[in-house]
């Protein structure tokens, strides 16, 4: 970042915090999307720019935490379920998992010799 645009932040910033220290609390916006309403964009474009995303940022890490869980959940079943070598097999197929080419396994499969059963 170029000094001239840090030193533009900067001042900006502090310019924001001065508009906000001189607001009565009671009329602080308690939103982000309040202070993108209230934050005018040829003066803050860069205090805009942030405002805009936080707006987006996640509130909570409940889907995080809900992948987590489902992971747990699965790893479980699969260790009360399957002995320690298909458990493994599982992970290695997770791990170096590649997308199969259909034509190439069964032009494999017909070039070998076929061998019956009994």
């Amino acid at each position: 970042m170029e000094l001239k645009n840090l030193r533009v932040i900067k001042a900006e910033w502090e310019i924001w915090k001065q508009k906000w220290q001189a607001t009565p609390p009671e009329e602080l916006p308690r939103y982000a999307a309040e202070v993108m309403k209230q934050c005018n964009t040829s003066l803050f474009s860069n205090i805009s720019t942030l405002i805009k995303i936080l707006a987006t940022l996640p509130v909570n890490t409940a889907a995080a935490e809900r992948s987590f869980s489902t992971l747990r959940r699965l790893k479980t079943y699969l260790r009360n379920s399957s002995v320690e070598e298909r458990l493994n097999e599982l992970a290695l197929m997770t791990l170096y998992s590649e997308s199969v080419d259909v034509n190439n396994v069964i032009a494999t499969f017909t070039m070998k010799a076929l061998r019956l059963v009994f």
